[in-house]
């Protein structure tokens, strides 16, 4: 499965209530490592749109920053892979957390 080729960080800061959110890829990735693909980090606070970053990237998509004191949070990621004959695609939207 393409996520145990990505890692999606999820971080808060309690002294200034800003949330991070970023996909990096793995050098498990194999050719797509180091090869602009598709990749996408996205974060949302409860109530609110989401902010994307979504395009192709070598390494990591993000940081994406929202500042949401005393708000749940969610993320969102994309990856994506380019074969010979297709192009695969995975998207994930966590449940809401970090309500800091």
């Amino acid at each position: 499965m393409a996520w145990d080729r990505t890692s999606r960080f999820l971080l808060y800061s309690s002294s200034t209530g800003n949330n991070c959110v970023v996909t990096v890829k793995h050098e498990n990735a194999g050719a797509y490592y180091g090869t602009a693909t598709g990749l996408g980090a996205g974060i949302q606070a409860e109530g609110g749109s989401m902010k994307k970053d979504d395009d192709d990237y070598k390494y990591y998509a993000g940081p994406v920053y929202l500042n949401a004191p005393g708000k749940c949070v969610r993320f969102w990621a994309h990856y994506q892979e380019i074969g010979a004959s297709s192009i695969r695609d995975w998207y994930h939207t966590s449940t809401y957390s970090n309500c800091g």
